[in-house]
């Protein structure tokens, strides 16, 4: 329950910095990239 708690709180979010989010999307982005590529869409 302690977790729950913890994500709902609004700060949770502001410990992620815009680096952090946009190395994770780039990384995703890449990841489909080349599960594209592998499928030969």
């Amino acid at each position: 329950m302690e977790e729950l708690n913890r994500l709902e709180k609004p700060n949770q979010l502001k410990q992620w910095s815009v680096e952090e989010l946009q190395e994770i999307i780039t990384k995703y982005r890449l990841k489909v990239r080349v599960k594209k590529i592998e499928l030969g869409i």
